[in-house]
Formats: C-alpha cells, sequence, structure tokens
C-alpha cells in the first residue's frame, strides 16, 4: 500500500499539536486550562520547607492534635521554701529554696528519670541561745538528688510523682560579735514528690511542686538536729 508523502506530513503536523509543551515556570495553570491535565509541580512550585516554628509544633502534637511529651526532656526551675522538723537548728528551720531540674519522661506519659540541685538559706540576727545569750544565726543547705519520676499527660496539664534518693549537707553559721562559728555535716536520705505543670506554649510551663525529704539528724558541734524537711515550690521550666 502506497502512502503519499502529504498524508505522512500532516499526521506529523497533528501529533506535534497535541504534545503539550514545556512546562516553563507559573504555567500549571495554563496547562489545565488548556486541556493537558493537571501535571506534577516542577520545583519552583513545590512547598517551602516548613518554619522552624511549625516543626516544633508537630512535635508538640501528634496526628489528632493531642500533646505530647518531649523526647529530649524538660527543664525547670524551682523557687519556695521548707520547713524543717520540730528538732530543727531554731530559729532557722524554714529556709527560702532555689532549685534547678532536669526530668525526662518518654511517650505519652509513663515512667522516666529525674536530677536536681537544690539551694536553701535561712538567718536569724538577734537570735535567743540556750546560754541567755544572743547570736546571729546562719543556715545553708546544698541538696543534690536523682530518682524516678511518673507523669500522666492530659492534654497541656502533666500531674506527675517522682522518688529517689538525696544528698544533704547543711552548714550552719554563728556569730556573737567578733567571734564566728561555723560547722557543717551531710546526711543521705530519700524523698518524694508530686504535682502538676501545666503548658503556656510549646516552650514554656508552669507548675506547683510538694517535696518530702527522710534524711538523718545531722551533728553540729555535740547537738543533733533534724535535716527532714517539707517544701512547696512553683515551678517555671522549659520544654527542650
Amino acid at each position: 500500500m502506497r502512502v503519499s508523502t502529504t498524508a505522512l506530513v500532516s499526521a506529523y503536523l497533528l501529533a506535534s499539536c497535541a504534545t503539550p509543551p514545556p512546562m516553563e515556570r507559573g504555567d500549571a495553570a495554563n496547562y489545565v486550562r488548556d486541556g493537558f491535565g493537571d501535571p506534577a509541580p516542577t520545583r519552583h512550585d513545590r512547598a517551602a520547607p516548613r518554619s522552624t516554628a511549625h516543626a516544633r509544633e508537630a512535635n508538640f502534637q501528634d496526628g489528632t492534635g493531642n500533646y505530647t511529651p518531649r523526647a529530649r526532656g524538660r527543664f525547670a526551675l524551682l523557687l519556695g521554701g521548707r520547713s524543717l522538723g520540730e528538732d530543727a537548728f531554731a530559729p532557722t528551720d524554714s529556709p527560702g529554696v532555689f532549685a534547678v531540674e532536669f526530668s525526662q519522661v518518654p511517650g505519652r506519659g509513663g515512667l522516666g528519670f529525674e536530677f536536681g540541685l537544690g539551694l536553701g538559706f535561712d538567718e536569724e540576727n538577734g537570735a535567743s541561745l540556750p546560754n541567755n545569750t544572743t547570736a546571729d544565726l546562719e543556715l545553708r543547705q546544698a541538696e543534690f538528688y536523682a530518682g524516678v519520676r511518673a507523669e500522666y499527660l492530659a492534654g497541656p496539664v502533666r500531674p506527675y510523682i517522682g522518688g529517689g534518693v538525696t544528698s544533704l549537707s547543711t552548714t550552719t553559721t554563728i556569730k556573737q560579735g567578733a567571734l564566728r562559728t561555723e560547722e557543717d555535716d551531710s546526711v543521705l536520705g530519700a524523698y518524694l514528690h508530686g504535682g502538676i505543670q501545666a503548658d503556656i506554649n510549646d516552650v514554656l510551663f508552669l507548675g506547683l511542686d510538694y517535696r518530702h525529704v527522710f534524711a538523718e539528724d545531722y551533728e553540729i558541734g555535740a547537738s543533733s538536729f533534724a535535716a527532714d524537711f517539707d517544701q512547696i515550690s512553683l515551678v517555671l521550666g522549659f520544654n527542650l
């Protein structure tokens, strides 16, 4: 069968008209308009990478919008006061406390770990002593603790409990005129604490913490003083 040159040329021109031209930037809408379908996006039309804020929010919530705890943990600042036992070094038995704490509980609540460092300080000027004299008294405490921590995640609110071992160092100072006497002792103990934290946003959280320490009495000179204490603190923290 012979095919004329005119027929071949006509078929080639029809095929050329049906092939879509190379797509330039911004031509996606023209492709759809001209009947060539919805093409794959070019590198110019691809979405830009998500911002850091979006990435943080994605880590803060799961696919259902529920809050998820930080895998890298939390850093908290605690500011409060403690009440020492009845046999404490009175009248310096209510020191103010500043502490820093790191905790990590993987998953949506569960069991993790914590550790921290707390400092306490109290003073009383002109305190009455048993020998009917007066003196200026100072009490300084340093505590390092580590233990386990359990959290329950309920939206942006986290109730928690924790407990472990603690090392408590206490220094007392008595000043009477030019005479200054300073002694210190360290004891081991255990602690329990619990509280609640609430996320303000994906970075900051606030909380309230109650803590009790069970410890041996510490020795100052020939006297023993109670090292047990109760402590209540406000918490300001950061999700890492």
